[in-house]
């Protein structure tokens, strides 16, 4: 019984070794190819410099959302809990959207153009939709769960990082202070 288990422990030692080396090779990997602009933290951790066009041929880059504040919502037409938070997000871009605000929605599925727009009537989904890609979901850290929601303030960095859920409520106070704060070419 204790060979068992030695070997058991040693077995899940080496298997635990080998994945935080794939891991770190996955990691270092991420760094140069996510575009992050801050160099030395982890992919996300500030808008990534890389251009996301949305379903209208919007480009939305480090160019475009400058001095903004912005709100990032990764979610796909079969997630239960996108279906409660896209309203909310679509009260944050009501509310918000001409005072600084820019809500992008990161959509992780592929549904056909007619099921989208059914969707977008049936939710009230009113801002910006972006097809997810292999850059882009690299770039935020491969979000392991929808919803997953991002808040970066207005000189790029990210304030927020939220799975699950999110109310208009809930992001009004954080949305307040980050408009309250200078752009980074204000100060």
């Amino acid at each position: 019984m204790k060979r068992a288990l030695a070997a058991a422990a040693l077995a899940l030692g080496a298997a635990a070794v080998a994945g935080a080396g794939f891991l770190v090779m996955i990691s270092l990997g991420d760094d140069e190819a996510s575009g992050v602009s801050c160099p030395g933290e982890e992919a996300g951790a500030c808008i990534p410099d890389l251009a996301m066009e949305d379903r209208s041929g919007e480009v939305w880059d480090q160019a475009a959302l400058e001095g903004q504040v912005v709100v990032v919502n990764f979610w796909a037409t079969w997630c239960r809990p996108c279906l409660e938070e896209i309203p909310e997000l679509a009260e944050v871009h009501d509310r918000y959207g001409d005072r600084g605000v820019v809500v992008l929605g990161v959509m992780m599925d592929r549904p056909g153009e007619e099921e989208l727009e059914a969707f977008i009537d049936d939710t009230g989904l009113n801002y910006p939709v972006v097809p997810a890609d292999q850059d882009i979901v690299r770039a935020f850290g491969y979000p392991d769960l929808l919803p997953t929601t991002y808040v970066y303030g207005r000189a790029g960095e990210r304030e927020l990082s939220h799975q699950g859920v999110v109310t208009a409520d809930q992001l009004s106070e954080l949305l307040g202070d980050l408009l309250a704060e200078h752009a980074p070419d204000e100060a």
